[in-house]
């Protein structure tokens, strides 16, 4: 993943002694950027108004989701790399990141 190699370079950003492929703005607009790609991937046009809307779409995603990781059940399929690209955001900025 182009982001693992981006930390080893001059172009990485340390928050709260977390290193970062991009700064915490970029990194919420990547994941917004990806749950619209989930949306659409599920048969749903993405609804971008902010997180209350999405959380509308929730449900219709999650059988979606769990196919997903039905196949591919390990730590590199795409929804526990989605997970683990949140959970590395959430670590550095403490849980402080709003996105609307």
């Amino acid at each position: 993943m182009q982001a693992d190699l981006r930390v080893t370079t001059q172009f990485r950003v340390t928050v709260s002694n977390n290193v970062m492929p991009f700064n915490a703005a970029t990194y919420a607009e990547i994941l917004l950027y990806l749950r619209s790609c989930l949306a659409a991937s599920a048969g749903l046009v993405p609804d971008m108004d902010g997180v209350a809307a999405m959380k509308e779409q929730a449900p219709q995603i999650a059988p979606y989701v769990q196919g997903l990781m039905v196949d591919h059940p390990t730590d590199r399929g795409p929804v526990q790399m989605y997970i683990s690209l949140i959970q590395n955001l959430l670590k550095a900025v403490g849980g402080a990141c709003r996105v609307v």
